[in-house]
């Protein structure tokens, strides 16, 4: 999915707004590995809290090697049932869902 010219604002690194962003974070050679679509309609039932990525080492934290971009293709709205992020929970060791560290950007 996602292949097409019409879908190049997305997947080109050279056009996608927020890849200025990843590049001071991850450096410049990093690249798409991973592209998707989630979808949640009106009703669904609540995902189980779940980490998106594993730590690559389960002894010693390393540095950040990969980041999420969210974009949502409606308004973020508390009545519509936004993605909520567990803060901290990207630092090994802190993986558990903390419900006073649940943060959501609406």
């Amino acid at each position: 999915a996602f292949e097409g010219k019409e879908f190049s604002f997305l997947t080109d690194t050279k056009k996608a707004t927020w890849m200025p962003i990843i590049h001071k974070i991850l450096g410049e050679d990093a690249l798409l590995v991973h592209k998707g679509c989630f979808l949640s309609l009106p009703g669904s039932e609540s995902q189980v809290y779940h980490q998106d990525g594993l730590h690559l080492n389960k002894k010693v934290h390393k540095p950040c090697h990969a980041v999420n971009v969210f974009i949502p293709l409606i308004d973020y709205e508390m009545s519509n049932g936004p993605t909520e992020f567990c803060l901290g929970t990207h630092y090994l060791g802190r993986e558990n869902f903390v419900k006073e560290m649940v943060y959501t950007p609406c």
